[in-house]
């Protein structure tokens, strides 16, 4: 079997067995500039099943709005497009996976990061859009190059920075570049994309709040499902102040939040 290129991937993507048309419809235009959160909202009104389960996703406690939506254009005003962006993937994209643990573990760090967002005032909306993108490179080579991706099973525990220059080898890329890539042809903010790009490995820079997030988001969603993953770096904990008895209180809640999230899109 032949190497997936990024763009291969990319162009697959919106033909995904499992797509409802208004998702099929919606990711192309994702990379559109004139796409907008009034458009977006109207595409997915018209598949009453992908609205009822963006609406139910936003009221669920995963993501934690402070009070309840009631409709799509209320979801626009009180999200933003790029939140929004967030929800219509995870109800209409992420389910049309069949690795049920890469799956699982996009819902679970999701969950984990609107919970420490929410504990450490940052804004959740972005940060669950960042936990439930942050492996969609995972889930997209375990789509479209299952046998070269199967063959790298087992190969975290050699380490993050090992199983990714082994990705490189490879694919030519990682997991994390080709997520990131996509997320900024979605046009999803910055953030974003270097939390997608460097979650695993975060930068020594304190304006990159969201990716510390996502990372500690991730480790939590990993210690609830294997013995076998990376501890929270002292130095990441220190800069979201997760070393006062605050900080190991909003834990204990984001580990709860990944515990509770298995099974979550059951019945949406």
């Amino acid at each position: 079997m032949t190497i997936p290129s990024k763009v291969e991937i990319r162009d697959g993507l919106a033909r995904l067995s499992g797509l409802s048309p208004a998702v099929q419809a919606i990711l192309p235009r994702l990379s559109d500039d004139e796409f907008d959160a009034g458009e977006l909202s109207r595409m997915v009104g018209q598949d009453p099943v992908l609205a009822a389960r963006v609406l139910r996703l936003a009221n669920s406690p995963f993501y934690g709005l402070p009070r309840q939506v009631g409709s799509l254009r209320e979801a626009v005003m009180i999200l933003g497009f790029s939140n929004l962006c967030g929800l219509v993937l995870s109800s209409g994209l992420i389910g049309a996976f069949s690795d049920a643990e890469a799956t699982a573990c996009s819902l679970a760090t999701a969950a984990a990061a609107g919970s420490l967002a929410r504990s450490l005032n940052l804004d959740v909306g972005q940060a669950f859009s960042a936990g439930l993108l942050h492996n969609l490179g995972a889930l997209l080579l375990g789509h479209f190059a299952p046998n070269h991706w199967q063959a790298l099973a087992g190969e975290s525990s050699d380490g993050v920075g090992i199983r990714l220059a082994k990705e490189r080898q490879i694919f030519g890329y990682d997991h994390c570049e080709l997520g990131a890539e996509i997320a900024g042809q979605w046009r999803f903010p910055a953030t974003i994309q270097t939390a997608i790009l460097r979650y695993p490995q975060p930068p020594d820079d304190p304006a990159e709040t969201l990716a510390d997030l996502v990372h500690a988001a991730w480790v939590i969603a990993g210690a609830n499902q294997t013995a076998d993953c990376p501890a929270l770096a002292p130095d990441i904990a220190g800069r979201l102040g997760l070393e006062s008895a605050e900080g190991q209180a909003a834990l204990a809640e984001a580990t709860e939040a990944a515990r509770r999230s298995h099974g979550a899109l059951d019945g949406l």
